[in-house]
């Protein structure tokens, strides 16, 4: 089987590195013969440590770079009728994915557009739809959002014909996916390397919660704005001291004007994802929208921090024996529980260890064995 990714598969890297890696890693585990293309922009350095780590499982590993040969007025074009059609514009990942693919009995593609490869070739394949664009943007509002949302609902339909199978973590995403295409369509939840997470504990610290994310992201971006002007003006009402902690790539550029307000510090360089876990008592993530498993969210959980999120920050989550996280309706049930938090060492330590044993039983390791191997294993046989 062919796994193909637009990220490096790493354990210290992206969400989808961290995720490719541990997919990759469980499967050739669990018996499956293996080859991984990985079609990204990364250099020779970060391509060759890849390519180490998958020899390390017996896997033999191809990278191509994603670039786009056509001028941009030729791929603007292009894009119209296909919108998101760049991995197609590239003649050496489309030669390599060819050159692959004939290799393989399946392809399987981690993310949405690089399944647009697929017709390419005769080979069957799945791919992994983590979340659609369309519905994470539906809270942005102008022209230029609602273009781009008509521009990822075409290109949507059209990549969603191509898989003999398509999965995905989230039910809201497969609800979507099934009203798309006709394939045979399943939700499987989505795994994180426990072993690569220390917790952070608990106590001794400022009163602190906080948010972290890409905040080029529109979807990250709004849930800092909603939690920094809706909700912490109500926490610091109780607790004058407390703080919130804003962390992520673009923090300092897209929120800005956050700086202003009072007991809100933003940054946007950190040298590790732990330098936010270890500074926080409590993770406030309200999103309001969106699709996909969070992968912040599990990784609060994996570092031992109590959650305080809305349903659409706890999509994804196993639901088998109450995920342990803290699911609120509105702004005053969120300030009140991040209050309580902030004010309960003994509580914030109950919760992670909750969410540490949740997270090994329903979201560790072994949830490629016990969910993602039969599925493959069972197409594969076909």
């Amino acid at each position: 089987m062919l796994v193909v990714s637009p990220s490096l598969p790493l354990p210290f890297a992206t969400a989808d590195s961290r995720w490719t890696h541990l997919l990759v890693r469980e499967l050739a585990h669990a018996g499956f013969d293996l080859a991984v293309l990985a079609i990204s922009r990364d250099g020779a350095p970060e391509v060759a440590r890849a390519r180490s780590r998958m020899g390390e499982y017996g896997v033999r590993f191809a990278h191509a770079p994603f670039q786009v040969d056509h001028r941009t007025v030729t791929r603007k074009a292009r894009s119209l009728l296909r919108p998101n059609s760049e991995y197609l514009m590239g003649s050496a990942a489309r030669a390599t994915f060819e050159l692959e693919a004939a290799r393989a009995k399946w392809v399987h593609v981690e993310t949405l557009h690089p399944a647009r490869l697929l017709p390419t070739t005769g080979t069957p394949g799945s791919v992994h739809v983590h979340q659609l664009d369309e519905i994470d943007w539906q809270l942005a509002a102008g022209l230029r959002w609602r273009w781009r949302r008509l521009r990822a609902r075409r290109s949507s339909r059209q990549v969603l014909a191509l898989p003999d199978v398509i999965l995905t973590h989230s039910e809201s995403v497969l609800a979507h996916v099934r009203s798309y295409a006709t394939a045979r369509a399943e939700c499987l939840p989505i795994g994180i390397d426990t072993r690569m997470y220390v917790r952070v504990g608990s106590g001794g610290r400022r009163l602190r919660a906080g948010i972290i994310g890409s905040m080029f992201w529109h979807p990250s971006a709004m849930a800092a704005r909603h939690a920094a002007l809706r909700v912490w003006p109500k926490v610091r009402r109780s607790l004058p001291d407390a703080e919130l902690f804003v962390a992520g790539w673009g923090a300092d550029r897209c929120l800005a004007d956050l700086r202003s307000l009072p007991g809100i510090t933003v940054q946007s360089d950190l040298s590790c994802p732990s330098e936010f876990f270890g500074a926080v008592d409590v993770l406030l993530y309200l999103p309001g929208g969106g699709t996909g498993a969070k992968v912040k969210v599990l990784e609060s959980l994996a570092y031992g921090l109590p959650v305080v999120t809305d349903r659409y920050g706890a999509e994804g989550l196993v639901q088998e024996g109450v995920p342990p996280v803290i699911v609120v309706a509105n702004d005053d049930e969120a300030a009140q529980n991040v209050v309580r938090l902030l004010m309960n060492a003994g509580e914030r330590e109950r919760l992670a260890r909750r969410g540490r044993d949740f997270l090994e039983e329903h979201h560790g390791p072994r949830v490629v064995a016990k969910y993602w191997a039969p599925v493959l294993q069972d197409v594969l046989a076909r």
